[in-house]
């Protein structure tokens, strides 16, 4: 992030997909705020998704379930093995 703010980018986004990774998140966007004062958003993927996934697919969010099969399906349809 340092470098991208060196060459005037303001905010991060930071999009995580995986719970295990928390807390380094936390800790690396809170060091970088008080070293750099750079801003950073986390954004926990499943989270996001739990209310869209309800609403659309009528199902509960879950890894590898039908909120990112759909997510995966948009971007690039031969890389989800319809069949299963």
């Amino acid at each position: 992030m340092l470098s991208a703010f060196r060459h005037s980018f303001e905010l991060f986004i930071i999009l995580n997909g995986h719970g295990g990774n928390i807390s380094a998140i936390q800790k690396a966007c809170l060091r970088t705020w008080l070293d750099s004062k750079i801003k950073s958003i986390i954004v926990h993927w499943w989270i996001l998704a739990r209310e869209f996934t309800r609403q659309f697919f009528k199902k509960e969010a879950d890894h590898a379930g039908v909120g990112e099969t759909a997510v995966i399906l948009a971007i690039d349809e031969e890389l989800v093995k319809k069949e299963l």
